[in-house]
């Protein structure tokens, strides 16, 4: 993906452009990272008896990370689709334009041959 990112630095910066305004969406909304780290300290706090709260705590983390993997897949998937999408048309477009560029050379060299005859016959 990366190659393709290169290839064409317009996606890359759409891209690079929905990241921050997805990591600035997420800076804002309050995070339980406080929950992780508190419940780590009590774990090592507590030796060998952990705390019921904190197994709460600890499987509640695994689910909000397993539902944000889900949802981290789904919109890879979008954007894949729409980077693909996207991909397509500007193949397609360089093909009209080189058509066309051949196109128009090979008429001008036609009318360079029909002066050349012109000038041939007076």
């Amino acid at each position: 993906m990366w190659d393709v990112l290169k290839e064409y630095p317009a996606a890359r910066i759409r891209l690079e452009a929905i990241a921050v305004k997805r990591l600035e969406k997420y800076k804002r909304a309050p995070l339980e990272k406080g929950i992780t780290c508190n419940s780590m300290t009590q774990l090592v706090g507590e030796g060998a008896t952990p705390l019921l709260g904190t197994n709460e705590a600890l499987l509640a983390e695994i689910k909000r990370l397993r539902e944000r993997l889900v949802c981290l897949e789904s919109e890879n998937a979008a954007m894949s689709a729409k980077l693909n999408q996207q991909q397509w048309e500007v193949e397609n477009r360089l093909a009209e334009i080189e058509m066309q560029i051949c196109g128009a050379s090979s008429s001008s060299s036609l009318e360079d041959n029909n002066e050349r005859n012109r000038e041939s016959i007076i």
